[in-house]
């Protein structure tokens, strides 16, 4: 039996990979009899809402860049058209987040939540929270971070010496410097977009951590640029992240995060053969950003036709099964599949490495082998490498001939043992019982101040 006055909220990134990564401890803490909840982005109402979790659509759905880059037309230059694009975008964020803060406002102080678990890159969302006195927690479904110079971005591929030295500080500098410059230049621009739609004198009303800042909130820089700074829950096994980096960091770490109960479409296996090793490939959710996705599956189309490997492999949107002519019988293409579903018979895991991905593939048991293609994948192929979990394939040069020595070499029982090893963390730790004690031990921090009024 649930109790109102135990309510949890979960605001994760609007992301399906984000909310996943959650689902497990959101159940744990049902059973805890506390009572949990969901602000999410319209788009996402239909799959939080199919796993049983009450689901409120507070949030503005993201506006993601144009799938390909623009070409000089009617006499526009191609540059001018990208700043034109991303600023009408700005300004239609900034409305959609204006309508969120009114709308949070509402539902708070109707439900009177307990504690917020928020990512802290949705800190622009916060004010509604630190106006009402709701205390605030980190929901970190990746392991990007805050800037710190001990510690490398995950958006690098740096692994530190052990045990780390004058060297490391300097790559991890140089590293965060490459990250963060390209960062507060964007954010200057941003800037002077708001300064040009507000004026001077409602400009600091107007820019979103001004605002966070006078409602008590902290902020800093990590690797996606600002991020809210609150006690972190990282929904992952501290054994995944790289030692060095787990012990500095600060932060916590719940748990496996691999939801076994999540409701995805079923599949049909009609077509695969069960009893032959497979091969299953996925870039993810933007596999249609990434330049060379067509490249991939090619090489691997390539690679296994003439192998009794079978193969599913997920294209999303980035292509169309005839961009790729006759396929095999014992190779399947589909515009999604349900990973889990998949994974569970796969002896092999072609993957960009999102965080999520890595997770799953781990919990299944399953080697890997990563083509990252930006943002934090550089990091987790890193930790794939440093565990020894599979291999790293270069994207932008893949062909058939080297996915071959790849998925040869990923067959090594050295991998297969390494894997085995992670996998027993990830089953010791599937509950997620360690974030849930966490999160009580921090309502009792926050209730302490309190009681003693």
């Amino acid at each position: 039996m649930t109790s109102p006055d135990r309510l949890v909220v979960f605001v994760p990134l609007p992301e399906r990979t984000a909310y996943n990564a959650s689902f497990v401890l959101a159940r744990r803490l049902e059973q805890e009899e506390y009572t949990v909840a969901y602000l999410t982005a319209p788009a996402h109402v239909d799959h939080v809402g199919a796993q049983g979790f009450d689901c409120h659509a507070l949030l503005p759905d993201p506006i993601l860049p144009p799938q390909q880059p623009h070409e000089e037309a009617r006499g526009i230059p191609a540059w001018l058209r990208r700043l034109q694009e991303r600023f009408v975008a700005f300004r239609a964020f900034q409305r959609g987040r204006e309508h969120a803060l009114t709308s949070i406002s509402d539902w708070i102080a109707a439900r009177n939540p307990q504690l917020i678990l928020l990512d802290p890159l949705m800190w622009e969302f916060t004010p509604p929270f630190l106006e009402a006195r709701v205390p605030i927690a980190g929901l970190c479904s990746t392991l990007t971070a805050k800037l710190d110079l001990r510690i490398a971005p995950v958006f690098s591929d740096i692994i530190p010496n052990e045990p780390p030295d004058w060297r490391t500080f300097l790559r991890n500098s140089r590293a965060w410097a490459e990250i963060l410059l390209p960062i507060l230049w964007q954010d200057a621009t941003e800037g002077l977009q708001l300064l040009a739609m507000n004026g001077p004198i409602r400009y600091r009303h107007a820019r979103a951590w001004s605002r966070v800042k006078r409602c008590g909130g902290a902020l800093r820089y990590g690797e996606y640029g600002v991020r809210l700074d609150v006690p972190e829950l990282v929904m992952a096994p501290r054994a995944i992240d790289l030692p060095s980096t787990s012990r500095q960091n600060g932060r916590f770490y719940a748990g496996s995060s691999v939801d076994l109960q999540r409701q995805d479409p079923a599949f049909d296996w009609r077509s695969i053969d069960q009893t032959k090793p497979l091969v299953y490939c996925s870039l993810g959710t933007y596999s249609r950003f990434y330049p060379h996705s067509k490249r991939l599956f090619s090489a691997l189309i390539d690679a296994l036709s003439d192998s009794d490997l079978q193969g599913i492999i997920q294209i999303g949107d980035a292509a169309r099964v005839s961009d790729f002519g006759p396929i095999p019988p014992h190779i399947l293409l589909a515009e999604f599949v349900p990973q889990l579903e998949v994974l569970e018979h796969a002896s092999l895991f072609v993957t960009h490495g999102g965080f999520g991905s890595l997770r799953e593939g781990i919990m299944f048991g399953v080697p890997m082998i990563v083509f990252p293609c930006w943002l934090d994948q550089r990091g987790n192929a890193a930790r794939v490498e440093h565990h020894r979990l599979g291999l790293r394939g270069e994207i932008a040069t893949i062909d058939a001939g080297s996915m071959r020595q790849l998925i040869a070499r990923a067959q090594d029982p050295r991998v297969r043992a390494s894997v085995d090893r992670m996998r027993a963390v990830f089953e010791r730790e599937a509950s997620c019982q360690a974030g849930v004690d966490w999160i009580g031990h921090l309502l009792q921090t926050f209730r302490a101040p309190r009681e003693t009024r």
